[in-house]
């Protein structure tokens, strides 16, 4: 309605499984953060929705036509890009956030000429892992997700609990949660931890010769100070505009490599078909996902292996419900109802 302001529409991204395990939780007190500064919420769980790895066809690139893949990313992709504000939460597995954000962050190439094209928009992280010794990896990762998507991170955080749930008892990390919701809406700039990369604040970094160095994920630049025999990264001011996910550096990549490798390839076609050959007399060797479920004798069946190897399509047919079908009910105590899910809730079970 003309004269009124629309609130701002903060989107909650749950990439566990576990209902009302720690990262939903957290997630959820974060949008509790955002409602609180006058943000509507809306929320949804990964695994709810049929998301198949890029195939790397590049059709998207260069034909502009979308994704090929008949799964869900592109109606995921169309309420990420909707969305005024993001809080994305993860749980992390052997260092790195769950799979679900590698794969989701892959098919961000189907929109990416859309993206360059976006002011950026403010998003928050939440990553759980179970000990501070094996969490280094999810953090950054998961901010990277962030970043792909055109997001000017407000505040990142990594909690720490190993049961589902368990998460609540520690009221320090529950009202940390509710300050990166708050951040969102309010565009707040929260407080970094120290001597980590300004952008997504990875640990890790590269020498640059002499007391230079650069963090690998967004090639910002810093210098090594010491101090009280204390060594401290400092970060100039312009890293936080001139990193590798700025818009700008970002367009230049897409438009000034990403879519030109389509004519060097095809300049270099000929040349290739005829050197491959010899890789592709190597066909019979794949190993082919047996017809009945136990290969005799040989204990559980074989799971997960390559689709490629199967000689079907590279698309997995859905049976999906019909488009407009309401999910779910109303979240006690926080968002709204699930009525854009493109079919009914689907509880991933207790845990």
């Amino acid at each position: 309605m003309e004269g009124v302001e629309r609130s701002m529409r903060v989107l909650g991204v749950v990439a566990s499984h576990r209902r009302l395990g720690n990262s939903e939780i957290l997630v959820k007190e974060a949008l509790r953060g955002a409602e609180a500064e006058g943000a509507e919420t809306y929320l949804l769980r990964l695994s709810d929705f049929d998301l198949d790895f890029c195939d790397g066809c590049m059709a998207c690139v260069f034909k502009r036509t979308g994704c090929h893949l008949q799964d869900d990313v592109s109606w995921l992709l169309e309420r990420l890009l909707d969305a005024g504000g993001l809080v994305i939460g993860a749980p992390t597995y052997f260092l790195a956030p769950a799979a679900t954000i590698k794969t989701l962050t892959d098919r961000v190439m189907a929109v990416l000429d859309r993206l360059v094209r976006l002011p950026p928009r403010p998003a928050a992280t939440i990553a759980v892992a179970g000990l501070p010794e094996w969490d280094q990896l999810a953090q950054p990762l998961l901010n990277k997700l962030a970043l792909v998507l055109g997001c000017r991170i407000t505040g990142s955080m990594v909690a720490h609990a190993p049961g589902p749930g368990q998460i609540l008892l520690r009221e320090e990390t529950v009202t940390r949660a509710r300050e990166l919701g708050r951040s969102v809406v309010t565009g707040e700039i929260l407080p970094r931890p120290r001597n980590c990369c300004p952008i997504c604040y990875s640990s890790f970094f590269i020498p640059a010769g002499g007391r230079e160095v650069y963090c690998p994920l967004c090639r910002t630049r810093g210098r090594l100070l010491e101090a009280g025999g204390e060594v401290e990264v400092v970060f100039e001011p312009e890293a936080l505009t001139h990193n590798r996910w700025s818009r700008e550096a970002m367009e230049h990549h897409f438009l000034g490599w990403i879519v030109p490798t389509r004519e060097m390839f095809l300049k270099d076609l000929p040349r290739i078909r005829e050197a491959r050959q010899p890789y592709l007399a190597m066909d019979d060797r794949w190993l082919r996902k047996p017809a009945t479920k136990h290969f005799p004798g040989a204990g559980p069946p074989l799971r997960g292996l390559a689709r490629v190897c199967t000689g079907g399509s590279a698309a997995m047919p859905l049976s999906r419900p019909q488009a407009g079908a309401r999910g779910g009910s109303p979240l006690p105590g926080i968002g709204r109802p699930w009525s854009f899910l493109p079919g009914p809730y689907r509880s991933p079970g207790p845990g």
